[in-house]
C-alpha cells in the first residue's frame, strides 16, 4: 500500500498513539492537536509508551490550527469525541484527497453518518476502537488496555472499493504496531461496542465506589 499523507485530525491519546506509530512505519503523518501536546513533541519528538512498546518517534508535522494544515491527504483519522465530529469533518473535508478516505475511530453511534453527509458515503470507513490509552503529560501516551484489534469497515459492506480500503489499512495499521482487521459487518460491531460499554461501565463505577 502506497504510504500517503495522513492528518490524524484531534490527535489525544488514541489519535498520538495511531500518528506516532504510523509514522513510526514511515507514513508522513500531520498531528492536528492542543498547543501544549505539540510544542513537546516539536522539541523532544512522541514518546509512546505500554503494551504497544516503548518508542521515540521523530518526524511528525504539528499544527494546532486546520488552517495550517498542507493537503491533500491520502487518510485522515479521525479522533476526536463524537460530539465534535461534524465541526472536524467540516474543517478538514477539504483537505482529503479525490480517493482518499475518511477513517472514523470514535467511540458512540453517528460518526459516520455524520461524516458521511459532508464527504460522501462512499469516502469514509468507520472503526471499532476496544484499546484504552492515556495521555499523562503533553508529548507522553501510554497504552494502557488492549482487548480485541481494531476493526475497519465499510458502512455499506457490498462496496467492494471501500472494502479494499479497509483491509489495506487494517494491514498499515498491523504492521505499525496496532492490531487491526477489516470487517464487512462495522455497524454491528459499534452497536456491540456500545452495549458492552453500556454493560461494563456501570460496574466499573460501581467497583471504583466500592473499592477505588
Amino acid at each position: 500500500m502506497p504510504r500517503g499523507a495522513v492528518l490524524i485530525a484531534g490527535a489525544g491519546a488514541t489519535g498520538s498513539v495511531v500518528g506516532g506509530l504510523l509514522a513510526r512505519a514511515g507514513w508522513p503523518v500531520t498531528l492536528l492537536a492542543r498547543r501544549a501536546h505539540l510544542d513537546v513533541i516539536r522539541r523532544g519528538g512522541l514518546r509512546i509508551e505500554g503494551l504497544f512498546g516503548t518508542h521515540e518517534v521523530r518526524g511528525l508535522t504539528c499544527i494546532a490550527d486546520v488552517r495550517d494544515a498542507v493537503g491533500p491527504f491520502d487518510a485522515i483519522f479521525l479522533t476526536v469525541k463524537a460530539y465534535d465530529t461534524a465541526s472536524m469533518v467540516s474543517a478538514v473535508a477539504r483537505l482529503l484527497a479525490p480517493e482518499g478516505v475518511l477513517l472514523c475511530l470514535q467511540n458512540g453511534l453517528g460518526n459516520m453518518e455524520k461524516a458521511s453527509a459532508v464527504v460522501g458515503s462512499g469516502r469514509v470507513l468507520g472503526g471499532r476502537v476496544i484499546f484504552g490509552s492515556e495521555l499523562p503529560e503533553p508529548g507522553r501516551v501510554r497504552v494502557t488496555v488492549y482487548a480485541d484489534p481494531v476493526l475497519l469497515g465499510a458502512p455499506d459492506p457490498t462496496d467492494a472499493s471501500l472494502a479494499a480500503a479497509a483491509a489495506g489499512w487494517a494491514t498499515a495499521l498491523n504492521e505499525a504496531g496496532v492490531p487491526s482487521q477489516p470487517t464487512a459487518t462495522i455497524v454491528a460491531d459499534l452497536w456491540a461496542k456500545v452495549l458492552y460499554n453500556a454493560a461494563l461501565n456501570p460496574e466499573n463505577g460501581f467497583l471504583l465506589s466500592m473499592f477505588g
